[in-house]
């Protein structure tokens, strides 16, 4: 259901928040007094809604922070002519950029209205239940704008205010240290916790706050501090609740028919019937409309767009090697030549996806694919109709939160608690309902003197190649080994001198070195997997019998940090990519691996052949000169610095108007 009930009382609510007032009938509308309009339950409700609106605003959830905020992480890229996006992406933002600015700016108008609904409710006869609501509403907002200031801004030393400015004084204070907003936080949000209803009576009330939204944002503080105990615990809740299923289709998540479904937690309302005012995104006012300007400003030419960002390359080789399962009844009817999931269809648009199209037409012919473009989002687009609106305004949800993210977020908190099998059950739950290949604990396969007395999976001794069917492992990631044979003349790494010598008894550590879909080698360090130097395994000089009577079986399996690199690396920016406010780069932080990242992905080069994008190999690509391939992040890589780069600084704006705080 498309919900309307925070939408329709907006226009009067602007009237009196931003002195809007021409169409207001009174005979002075810019001396109303805050006195004559908190004076019942509903100047509440009206305060309420109009603090949930500065959700949609440009630097939160609205055009600017969703179509740029992902070039500063590994999961966008931008077009080379939008100024704002290619400093995010290259880390030359300042204190005068523009999401800056804006973020800024957005989130204390929601911190200020807020705590207009907190310091009038007290002055409103309402009963017990009702005011309680209404105040860990505002609270949970509160405690949002926070979060998003103390994970954005200045490490997390930002103005604290609680109640209404009355003065100059008021207004213009200095930051707070971080462990004070901090705590802020989580003091509005456990009492959130504790009051918000798990659901509401009337489908009116979707898109308000709940206790599971409450529960989310409390798990998220927590695991950002690494504290994931307490994480986990909230994390826990939210999936014993059984309040939230995944949606079958993942589709849902991402279009306007879908929204406020089974899987969504907590989500900012869009729409382009409510109030349609003129163009470019929602915006106060009666001219302003409660739509986002997202769709346009990302879409390709040919559906009317700018296409101001792109999915990085990175990404691109990500939803192509998000294989489906051919096995998955979900994948029966997808039989196009591409095997891409049915999450790569429904998220980004790659030329030779011949399973889905683009904007009415092919896939490869529904954008341009030119200036170094390899694909284009599809998240949160209508990528269905002909082309987007022409005024430059949509009506699809931005989710906030959904049951995925959380089941990703407990299974890294599960990892790093001393589990396993439960976080890669969640994983393959995500997994199964993209019909995409499960993600396997163990991966066995065998040598045998005889070639066909192999398994399908199995070692080739000559090459050093491991073919393993549809392995799902990325080049540098941690595996581990165990070792059973008939014959002891075959080098096993630790027999090689360079290694360190170690019980071959005990399980050993290596790197996967990823040849395609189906074939990986093994490499001693994890810079030698990401330089492509494997292990060169041998005989031993003395077997004479080796070719007749070698014979061994090897595992190579997962353990907890192995599968916490495939989440990082794979399965949360695979679901999650271009989602909710800036949750890559928060889970890059948290994890300290911005840098690692940076430097992985500016190593890379690429390039576009038939308008579909390959890693360049100079063996196969002997026609491209190395100097003519692509690549990115190369600035990022070369000039970061965590003190400097993992916080946007205080803008100009603040540092401007208060000037005797800084």
């Amino acid at each position: 259901m498309k919900l309307k009930a925070l939408n329709i009382l907006l226009t009067g609510v602007f009237l009196i928040f931003c002195s809007c007032s021409d169409d207001l009938d009174i005979e002075n509308p810019n001396s109303l007094s805050a006195k004559s309009f908190w004076s019942s339950e509903v100047d509440i409700q009206q305060g309420l809604v109009a603090t949930y609106a500065a959700l949609q605003r440009d630097g939160l959830l609205g055009g600017s922070a969703s179509t740029q905020l992902p070039v500063r992480s590994d999961t966008g890229r931008p077009n080379n002519w939008n100024a704002n996006a290619i400093g995010l992406n290259k880390l030359t933002f300042n204190d005068n950029s523009d999401i800056v600015k804006k973020r800024w700016r957005d989130c204390y108008i929601g911190i200020y209205r807020a705590n207009q609904v907190l310091t009038n409710i007290n002055n409103i006869d309402l009963n017990e239940s009702t005011k309680t609501q209404m105040q860990a509403e505002a609270r949970f907002l509160r405690g949002f704008f926070y979060y998003s200031l103390y994970r954005g801004y200045n490490s997390g030393s930002v103005i604290i205010h609680t109640t209404v400015p009355e003065s100059s004084e008021d207004f213009y204070k200095s930051p707070s240290p971080a462990e004070e907003v901090y705590n802020l936080i989580l003091s509005d949000l456990e009492f959130a916790y504790e009051h918000l209803p798990q659901q509401y009576p009337s489908s009116e009330d979707l898109g308000r706050a709940t206790w599971g939204a409450a529960t989310a944002m409390l798990g998220k503080l927590h695991i950002n501090e690494l504290d994931y105990i307490s994480a986990k615990k909230y994390f826990g809740e939210i999936l014993n609740s059984n309040l939230y299923s995944l949606v079958p289709n993942i589709g849902d998540n991402f279009n306007e028919e879908g929204e406020m479904n089974s899987e969504s937690i907590f989500e900012v309302a869009y729409s382009t019937s409510a109030k349609p005012g003129t163009s470019n995104g929602a915006a106060d006012g009666p001219l302003g409309s409660e739509a986002t300007s997202r769709a346009r400003t990302l879409a390709t030419t040919q559906g009317g767009g700018y296409r101001t960002i792109m999915p990085s390359y990175y990404m691109n080789m990500l939803f192509k090697n998000d294989i489906m399962d051919t096995t998955n009844p979900i994948n029966a009817s997808r039989n196009g030549s591409a095997k891409y999931s049915i999450r790569a269809s429904y998220s980004i648009a790659i030329a030779d996806d011949d399973n889905t199209t683009l904007y009415q037409r092919a896939s490869n012919q529904g954008g341009a694919y030119n200036n170094g473009e390899a694909s284009y989002l599809k998240k949160f687009q209508n990528w269905w109709l002909d082309r987007e609106n022409d005024q430059s305004i949509s009506g699809i949800n931005e989710r906030v939160i959904r049951l995925a993210d959380v089941m990703l977020l407990y299974a890294e908190c599960d990892l790093k608690t001393g589990g396993i099998s439960d976080a890669l059950e969640k994983i393959n739950v995500i997994r199964n309902r993209s019909g995409v290949v499960p993600l396997r604990q163990t991966l066995d396969f065998q040598y045998n003197p005889e070639p066909t007395n192999n398994d399908p999976n199995h070692f080739d001794f000559d090459t050093d190649i491991i073919e393993i069917k549809q392995h799902m492992l990325l080049s540098g990631q941690m595996v581990n080994y165990e070792f059973s044979g008939t014959n002891n003349c075959f080098y096993l790494p630790e027999d090689l001198p360079e290694l360190p010598e170690v019980d071959p008894t005990i399980n050993n550590t290596y790197y996967a070195i990823v040849i395609d879909y189906n074939h990986i080698k093994l490499a001693a360090t994890r810079l030698d997997a990401l330089e492509n130097r494997p292990i060169d395994f041998i005989k031993k000089p003395d077997c004479e019998t080796f070719e007749n009577t070698m014979e061994f079986r090897l595992s190579v399996y997962l353990d907890a940090d192995s599968i916490m690199e495939h989440i990082m690396w794979v399965e949360r920016p695979l679901e999650l990519m271009f989602e909710g406010h800036d949750i890559r780069w928060e889970d890059l932080t948290r994890w300290g691996k911005v840098k690692e990242q940076y430097d992985r992905l500016a190593s890379k080069k690429y390039v576009i052949i038939s308008k579909v994008l390959y890693e360049y190999d100079p063996n196969i690509h002997t026609s491209i000169d190395e100097k003519n391939t692509l690549n990115e992040f190369t600035q990022a890589a070369a000039i970061y610095q965590p003190e400097v780069h993992n916080y946007f600084p205080i803008p100009s704006s603040e540092q401007n108007s208060n000037t005797g705080s800084f």
